[in-house]
């Protein structure tokens, strides 16, 4: 079987971002290690060739000292010589290497006569030379895993980081849009009372107490509107993004990862179904990541208060003309005379919410052509589903 003949076979089975290793059958001394690259049709693997025969070559190695590296029953090197001769004897020990991604046995064989057996020396050098070169092979693989680990953990940070700026920024819209409502009040009440201290001032002599209460209201209401207004100072603009096509299996994806720890902690269980057709849209995938962030951590949120239920469903499906994405949970559900007000602006069933979660998410849903909407499941619990138009073309219009 040829080497692109491995690659195919192990691809399919194969899930994204993690990796395989297939052994060279041909005893050529050599294996591939395969990965899945995240790539949005999720169908490119990433082929590494590793000669591993290089992987041990030391010019410093005792005399007599020859290895076997293979992988389950397939033999990658071996220079191990024939039996012992007349006057020789055979040390020998295994061990298996503990890596995920190169699950490889060792075994080491020295050759020695009797007279060095007989001799500490010899069979000291033996032993530390084989303690070394089994330590340095443990440190190697030690080394590259916590290199891929801080990597991994470097680039799930600074993501998390874009999304909660996408999060600041895309609230000004809806925050903008209350405060103009909020401001009234405040500025009405401050012409009105103003308006009723110049009457009070054109009396002779002039009211000083009234005219006190007056400028007392009017200083209420002054900071009344600069807590409203103060609102705004914590978010940061940036330009707008532009729509790309976006893969929804693969926004999922990122928001589960991104979602896990804290969601293990809470001890709520994440299931992402995607879906078996490629489910393209025209978005922001910052954008549609928010959204998700946004419906599954609610979902957890009403979880945790509630103390009912522990699972949390991200579906994916695509027919000809539209993605959807529903957001299920088994928690107590929403009151039926609470789910018609979810998405308006700064109605919030939670202490300290500001309630602009999801009207941010509708207003980023309607910006791309969709649609989100609230139910409660029959079964208990409820599901929030996200439709877009499907997109079908290369670049973004």
């Amino acid at each position: 079987m040829s080497q692109l003949q491995q690659f195919e076979r192990a691809a399919p089975s194969l899930p994204r971002g993690t990796s395989t290793m297939i052994a060279d059958p041909s005893g050529a001394g050599g294996y591939q290690l395969l990965k899945r690259t995240s790539d949005e049709a999720g169908r490119f693997l990433i082929a590494l060739s590793i000669d591993a025969s290089r992987l041990l070559d030391d010019p410093d190695l005792p005399p007599g000292l020859s290895l076997q590296l293979a992988k389950g029953d397939i033999v990658l090197v071996d220079d191990r010589s024939s039996a012992a001769g007349l006057g020789e004897v055979t040390l020998a020990g295994s061990w298996l290497v503990p890596s995920v991604s190169q699950p490889l046995s060792l075994r080491l064989q020295q050759r020695i006569t009797v007279a060095e057996v007989l001799a500490l020396g010899p069979l000291l050098v033996f032993a530390l030379s084989t303690l070394v070169l089994v330590a340095a092979a443990y440190l190697l693989l030690q080394q590259r895993r916590a290199t891929a680990e801080a990597r991994e953990r470097q680039q799930a940070q600074e993501h998390q980081l874009r999304l909660e700026h996408a999060a600041r920024v895309n609230s000004m819209g809806e925050l903008a849009s209350g405060i103009a409502h909020e401001l009234t009040q405040p500025l009405t009440a401050l012409l009105s009372q103003s308006q009723a201290g110049l009457r009070l001032a054109e009396h002779s002599p002039p009211d000083s107490a009234a005219l006190a209460g007056v400028l007392e209201a009017n200083v209420r209401q002054a900071r009344r509107a600069a807590d409203i207004l103060g609102r705004l100072r914590a978010y940061v603009s940036k330009s707008p993004t532009t729509p790309q096509p976006s893969d929804l299996n693969r926004v999922a994806a990122e928001v589960a990862s991104l979602l896990a720890a804290d969601l293990r902690e809470r001890a709520v269980t994440l299931e992402v179904i995607p879906s078996s057709e490629l489910a393209m849209v025209l978005a922001d995938p910052i954008e549609l990541e928010q959204v998700l962030h946004n419906l599954v951590r609610n979902a957890a949120d009403a979880i945790e208060a509630s103390g009912q239920g522990n699972r949390v469903v991200v579906t994916v499906t695509a027919d000809a003309e539209q993605v959807r994405v529903r957001v299920s949970d088994n928690g107590p559900g929403v009151p039926a005379d609470v789910l018609p007000h979810l998405f308006e602006p700064f109605y919030s069933t939670k202490p300290a919410g500001m309630g602009l979660g999801l009207p941010l998410c509708e207003t980023l849903v309607e910006r791309f052509g969709g649609s989100v909407e609230a139910a409660n499941n029959p079964e208990g619990g409820v599901s929030f589903t996200v439709t877009l138009p499907r997109h079908r073309g290369g670049a973004p219009r």
